[in-house]
């Protein structure tokens, strides 16, 4: 799991404290993207919960409604990027949202580098995740 000790040069304690569970669920989501294990990635997950993920048509990306379409977007970027890893990961909350931010690499089937920085937006209500908006930095564009 990873260390969270500062942010902006705060220790996390005096932001948020160390206790608060969605702390505890949001490393548990990255320890199982790091473990490829979409179920695991789901299990504090909202039957009912959004991803807006940051490939797609629309400005929001593309929206997979339920825990059902959430799971095999999940897998999808398995099966796109297999030896994905998210490093240097920073969590926090703020309100209902909760974030990780993280340094992404992998090699995608297509042969082409993933390297890039992410940042998953987590907005809870009652202990469980309802919505998932991801972002990833994209490189070469101007």
């Amino acid at each position: 799991m990873p260390s969270i000790t500062t942010v902006h040069g705060r220790k996390v304690s005096e932001i948020m404290p160390e206790s608060d569970p969605r702390i505890q669920i949001l490393e548990r989501i990255l320890d199982a993207l790091n473990k490829h294990n979409p179920r695991a990635v789901i299990r504090s997950f909202s039957p009912d919960c959004v991803l807006d993920s940051n490939r797609g048509p629309y400005p929001y990306g593309q929206r997979f409604n339920g825990i059902g379409a959430v799971e095999g977007a999940v897998n999808s970027l398995f099966d796109r990027v297999p030896d994905v890893k998210f490093d240097e990961a920073k969590i926090f909350i703020a309100g209902d949202l909760g974030f990780i931010m993280a340094h992404a690499t992998g090699t995608a089937m297509t042969g082409e580098r993933v390297d890039t920085r992410t940042c998953d937006v987590y907005e809870f209500s009652d202990g469980r995740v309802i919505k998932i908006d991801s972002y990833w930095k994209t490189t070469g564009q101007n």
